[in-house]
């Protein structure tokens, strides 16, 4: 049984998708108590929400937005909650795919500039969505379909050397960290 948790993290608000054996499960938007950006209390708040989800869930692939820091007036705060959810991951060994914003959207929508409106209507078409969903958590919903073919990869026996190559194929460093990727390669063991 796969579950995979994709997490669109923002210093406001957070989209969580959830997915077993690829259907969706659980959707959330997370909006922060907090409007402060760079106190310890704004990473607590980040920090019980993944931690209240990590064990609700139990997923065995966590896939990450990477950050989209040229874009953004709050490096500090993006570079503060990437380092929690990674730390986080890391200690309790859940493996975990960073994925870069242009390369999911190429792979989800066919091109890396993808509007917020294209990636919309590229998932709803892509999984027969009809309500109206927050933008985060149609972000959180495609890169869970990235994340979903990584996963298939690993579960398909033949394709072990493909799945670096295919990952690194949809953008250089998908994979993230070496100490993730020792992670990550945890759970390719278990599959193959």
């Amino acid at each position: 049984m796969s579950v995979i948790l994709s997490i669109d993290p923002g210093c406001r608000n957070t989209g969580y998708s959830v997915t077993q054996e690829e259907k969706i499960i659980h959707l959330e938007a997370f909006v922060t108590k907090s409007t402060d950006f760079y106190t310890p209390y704004y990473l607590r708040e980040h920090y019980e929400k993944i931690d209240e989800l990590l064990t609700k869930f139990n997923p065995d692939l966590v896939a990450l937005e990477g950050p989209s820091i040229a874009s953004s007036n709050y490096q500090f705060a993006i570079g503060g909650l990437h380092g929690l959810y990674t730390l986080t991951l890391y200690n309790l060994e859940i493996p975990c795919i960073i994925a870069p914003p242009a390369k999911w959207k190429k792979f989800v929508v066919g091109k890396g500039n993808a509007t917020k409106q294209e990636i919309s209507r590229a998932v709803k078409e892509k999984l027969s969505i009809e309500s109206k969903l927050k933008q985060d958590v149609v972000d959180a919903i495609a890169i869970n379909i990235f994340a979903i073919r990584a996963l298939q990869l690993m579960q398909d026996k033949s394709s072990a050397s493909k799945l670096e190559e295919e990952l690194f194929l949809l953008g250089k460093g998908v994979i993230g960290s070496s100490t993730l990727n020792f992670n990550l390669k945890k759970l390719w063991q278990k599959h193959v």
